[in-house]
């Protein structure tokens, strides 16, 4: 069960670093769009992220980890 909640825990974590807490996200054609306006879905596959110890040793971690990777621009994690 855990394994199952930590990608929707994360990506509930990672949209309101990036500006986009509520937001309904759709496809139209080929791009990505946010509440209906153009969203540049900027993504990083962070495939160790549940076995990582740095990422995962505690909330206030991870919190950095994902403004870290706000910082730079990603605004989608995949796990």
């Amino acid at each position: 069960m855990r394994l199952i909640l930590l990608p929707l825990l994360l990506s509930l974590l990672i949209l309101p670093a990036a500006g986009a807490a509520g937001g309904a996200l759709s496809v139209q054609g080929t791009s990505f769009l946010m509440d209906g306006k153009p969203f540049p879905y900027t993504g990083y596959s962070f495939f160790n992220a549940i076995y990582n110890k740095e990422f995962n040793s505690s909330p206030e971690k991870r919190r950095q980890w994902l403004a870290k990777f706000g910082r730079y621009g990603i605004n989608v994690l995949r796990i």
